[in-house]
């Protein structure tokens, strides 16, 4: 409910000499409360103010620096996971680490048959496909320095939870470091599922 959060349609930003100011965002935003109804609306402005408009000045010179660099022609052949890829490189990702730092959700545990099935397929799988699974999961190809245990140390845990139908792909969400995982019959379709998976998510 957020119609007694005392929200106004305004942001604090910083001006040039770094003292603190209230900008509107809408007209009369100042004078317009953020209620049930139009707080949807509120997010998506804020969301904007804070990723677009605030910090657009040191966006346009890190992208006029980036391009005096490497041209944009260059690189729009890659999509953000490759080019994350070509910038940090490809993680290599510890399948021991992992499994002692992730949370397996009931019914799975590390005995269930298929979380068994599911790291003996990792196993198998080269660093750029692991890649393509930590991207999956977590939205970055990158592992800090200390791998899934400094991750879990910042409250960053993978979590593993089952999923329902068996006729579709493993399912992310990257806001929460969840994969979804359908308990597949073999290793081979869940394999083939995940490659797909992968794919579409490149």
């Amino acid at each position: 409910d957020a119609n007694n959060l005392g929200l106004f349609f305004t942001a604090t930003s910083l001006n040039d000499e770094n003292q603190p100011i209230e900008v509107e965002l809408i007209p009369d935003g100042a004078q317009t409360p953020v209620n049930d109804d139009n707080k949807e609306h509120y997010v998506q402005l804020m969301i904007n103010f804070r990723f677009n408009t605030e910090c657009k000045k040191q966006l346009d010179s890190f992208i006029d620096g980036f391009n005096t660099i490497i041209k944009r022609h260059e690189i729009q052949m890659f999509n953000a996971q490759e080019l994350e890829m070509l910038i940090c490189g490809i993680p290599k990702i510890d399948i021991n680490d992992m499994i002692k730092n992730v949370e397996i959700h009931a019914p799975y545990s590390l005995e269930h048959p298929l979380i068994k099935k599911f790291f003996a397929m990792l196993r198998k799988w080269n660093h750029a496909t692991l890649g393509k699974l930590l991207w999956f999961v977590t939205g970055s190809a990158e592992l800090p320095i200390g791998g899934f245990k400094e991750l879990k140390n910042k409250g960053i845990t993978i979590q593993i939870e089952k999923g329902n139908d068996i006729d579709c792909t493993p399912e992310a969400h990257t806001c929460f470091q969840t994969l979804v995982i359908p308990e597949y019959p073999s290793l081979d379709l869940m394999e083939r599922m995940f490659f797909i998976a992968l794919d579409e998510n490149i």
